[in-house]
């Protein structure tokens, strides 16, 4: 006679589950290394004396935020948050070496673009989510560091932007970090081409 063995369900799942490989060591790597690239560009902006670096380097810090936003639906806090900080570094670094720093344009630019995301989501939780809110307060403040009109601009960009990736792709849901990280891109790009073309 045969002595059957019941096995509890949680006892299963956990026998089953995969765990996934730890990626805190690559996660780190590449923060490390984006903090070299970034040293070297302070570096090589500090010799040209370029103001606009904070902005410049605050939105390409948060290109990889946009990345995993394409891929998963989700704005990673540890890449918003160094973005961030990145901004208040290079701003801080900036004023020490004797560069203006507008600390005002840059709190009304992060008020301009994040203010209507942020009612949005209060609204809508399921339409706009909250690591948008936090992407938009610190790209509007990075393009707001140049002129905080340039917030305006470029949350105008990115809503055009999503509506149209969503649009083509017939889709109600889509990855708005990126509409926010390449409208701000545009912005700051923009405004270097006229500086460049000033006499």
């Amino acid at each position: 006679m045969g002595v059957s063995v019941r096995i509890p369900d949680r006892a299963v799942a956990r026998s089953l589950r995969i765990r996934p490989s730890d990626g805190s060591t690559g996660a780190r790597l590449a923060l490390v290394g984006f903090a070299l690239i970034v040293a070297a560009a302070l570096a090589a902006a500090v010799m040209v004396g370029d103001a606009r670096l904070p902005a410049i380097l605050t939105v390409g810090a948060m290109v990889p935020a946009a990345l995993v936003d394409i891929r998963e639906h989700r704005l990673p806090d540890r890449w918003v948050g160094f973005a961030g900080a990145a901004f208040a570094a290079t701003s801080w670094i900036a004023w020490l070496l004797g560069q203006p720093v507008d600390v005002g344009g840059a709190t009304a630019g992060a008020l301009t673009m994040a203010a209507p995301i942020l009612a949005l989501h209060l609204v809508s939780p399921g339409s706009m989510g909250f690591g948008d809110v936090k992407a938009s307060l610190v790209l509007g403040a990075a393009v707001g560091s140049v002129d905080w009109q340039l917030a305006l601009s470029a949350l105008t960009l990115a809503s055009g932007l999503g509506a149209a990736v969503g649009i083509a792709g017939r889709s109600r849901t889509i990855a708005f970090g990126p509409c926010l990280v390449l409208a701000a891109s545009i912005a700051l790009t923009g405004v270097s081409i006229s500086m460049g073309g000033a006499p």
